[in-house]
C-alpha cells in the first residue's frame, strides 16, 4: 500500500468518513483527533497505526473500505477492529456495519449489534440509528417498535438526518409511539433543513 502522510491527513478525513456508516450522511470530526494527527506530518499514517494510533488505525480500515484501496474488506475489518479495540466510536460504527453487510468478516447481525452499542455509548449517532434499524425489521433481536423509536430519538436528537427522517416516519404512521402529524412534521423538517432529500420529498408530498 502507497504511504499516505499527514500532510494530508485532514483532507483524507473529510473523503474517507463518507463510508461505511448505514448510509449516513453525516461525517463530523472529532477535532481534537485532527489536530493531533496534523501534528505529525514526518510519519506515515500506516506507521502512525502500526504504532497503535487509533485515529490513524481508523483511517487504515476507512482507506482500505471505501478510500484508494477501497474494496480490500478484510484489511478495512483488521484496522477496524484494532480502533475499534481502542475505544474509537466511527471504528466501532463502522466494524458493525461491516458485520451487518458481511463485509469483510462472515454476516452476523448480532456482532454487528454488539459493535453499535458500543458506538451508541459515545452518542455516536449513525450507531444509534442503526441500532434503531434494527429494533425496527428484528435484526439479531426481537422486534420492537417502541425500542426502534427510542433509538431513532436518540440518534435524532444528536444530529442523525436519516434518523430524524425514521422517528418522522414513525410518528406519521404510529409505530411505536402515539401518531403526530406535528410530531412528524417537526423531524422532517429538521432534516430537511440539512438538506436530506427524502426528508424534503416527503414534506413536499404532505403540502408542508
Amino acid at each position: 500500500m502507497k504511504k499516505i502522510y499527514f500532510f494530508w491527513s485532514s483532507v483524507l478525513l473529510v473523503v474517507l468518513l463518507i463510508g461505511c456508516t448505514n448510509k449516513e450522511t453525516q461525517t463530523r470530526l472529532d477535532n481534537e483527533s485532527q489536530e493531533e494527527l496534523e501534528g505529525t506530518d514526518e510519519l506515515s499514517l500506516e506507521e502512525r497505526a502500526e504504532a497503535g494510533d487509533a485515529e490513524a488505525q481508523f483511517m487504515m480500515g476507512a482507506d482500505y473500505d471505501y478510500g484508494d484501496n477501497a474494496g480490500n474488506y478484510e484489511e478495512a475489518v483488521k484496522w477496524y477492529r484494532k480502533s475499534a479495540d481502542q475505544g474509537n466510536a466511527w471504528a466501532q460504527n463502522n466494524l458493525g456495519f461491516c458485520y451487518q453487510e458481511g463485509n469483510g468478516v462472515e454476516q452476523s447481525y448480532e456482532e454487528a449489534m454488539k459493535w453499535y452499542l458500543m458506538a451508541a455509548g459515545q452518542n455516536h449517532s449513525s450507531a444509534e440509528n442503526a441500532i434503531g434499524f434494527f429494533y425496527a425489521k428484528g435484526y439479531g433481536v426481537v422486534a420492537n417498535k417502541e425500542e426502534a423509536v427510542k433509538w431513532y430519538k436518540k440518534a435524532a436528537e444528536h444530529g442523525s438526518h436519516v434518523a430524524q427522517y425514521n422517528l418522522a416516519l414513525c410518528y406519521l404512521e404510529g409505530n411505536g409511539v402515539e401518531q403526530s402529524r406535528n410530531e412528524a412534521v417537526k423531524w422532517l423538517r429538521k432534516a430537511a433543513e440539512e438538506g436530506y432529500e427524502k426528508a424534503i420529498n416527503k414534506l413536499q408530498e404532505m403540502g408542508e
